[in-house]
């Protein structure tokens, strides 16, 4: 039940201060200020060391499986581009993604960037073969019109379950271009991508307002990556998921409904919305606005 001082704050903009000096003390704790640091500046991070390698080992051999199990049944995962293959909506098919959407150092700056209500819009996992090309250069904003707003609407973590690098097939991204608050024109930027490098075990970390590219691979054998992307939650979600993929989710861990959003205000039936979700929902969302 929303409690009348809630309501008060509610109603007089409160301006978040509790949610920020929570976030910037997990900040602390984690020692996250140098990519902090990073985001401000070049719009990308790469986190090292980020959780222990087993779990990008479990995280790699779901996607195998999942890639293989989607094949198996004559169905040809979505390509972007030659040499690729991408799976989708992997959050309810394994508890390892459950474990990498709530890594300490992940929610962390995500929610430095997103603000603490931030949720979950996709989960899915790539391989990237021998011979793959570099892709289009773009924003992840990919439905905002120009100007991007000042704050970071969405923002995207790669879970290198491979070493990163322009050989093996990298991101490629352009430093700081979150700043100019707009899509890149064509052509534009292509003399200034650089490859991330980040070793097996990082993630690395980008706002939607960041011009970057998936990279070729001119390597032998596959690179596989988690791609986690998130959004503040009046930024519609690309996945949903069922009752029962909801009540399943639960079984995993009793925080991934809220963060798939079953706790939103949107979507409802009947005569009108719950008003308790619609306050507490601007309650979490006026934190750093």
């Amino acid at each position: 039940m929303t409690t009348e001082s809630e309501l008060g704050a509610f109603t007089q903009g409160s301006t978040g201060a509790d949610s920020r000096q929570r976030v910037h003390a997990q900040i602390g704790e984690l020692g996250l200020e140098g990519n902090v640091a990073d985001l401000e500046a070049s719009g990308y991070t790469v986190v090292e060391d980020a959780a222990p390698l087993e779990l990008f080992d479990r995280i790699k051999r779901a996607i195998v499986d999942i890639t293989d199990e989607v094949r198996s049944r004559g169905v040809k995962p979505y390509d972007f581009g030659p040499n690729t293959a991408m799976v989708y909506r992997l959050l309810c098919k394994d508890p390892v993604f459950a474990e990498a959407v709530l890594n300490p150092k992940l929610t962390a700056l995500m929610s430095y960037l997103l603000g603490e209500a931030y949720v979950v819009s996709v989960t899915t996992g790539s391989t990237l073969n021998e011979g793959a090309q570099a892709g289009p250069l773009h924003a992840d904003n990919q439905f905002f019109p120009d100007p991007f707003p000042v704050q970071t609407q969405v923002a995207t973590a790669i879970w290198c379950c491979d070493d990163f690098s322009e050989e093996l097939g990298s991101t490629h991204v352009v430093p700081g271009s979150h700043r100019l608050f707009r899509h890149p024109r064509r052509k534009e930027g292509l003399d200034q991508v650089v490859a991330v490098n980040a070793p097996r075990g990082a993630i690395v970390i980008w706002s939607g307002h960041t011009w970057h590219r998936s990279g070729a691979r001119a390597a032998s054998g596959a690179r596989i990556a988690l791609h986690t992307a998130f959004a503040r939650p009046h930024v519609r979600t690309f996945e949903s998921y069922s009752p029962d993929e909801i009540a399943t989710l639960a079984t995993f861990d009793p925080r991934l409904p809220a963060l798939v959003g079953d706790d939103s205000p949107f979507g409802y039936s009947g005569d009108g919305p719950d008003a308790n979700k619609i306050i507490g929902l601007a309650l979490r969302t006026q934190a750093l606005a």
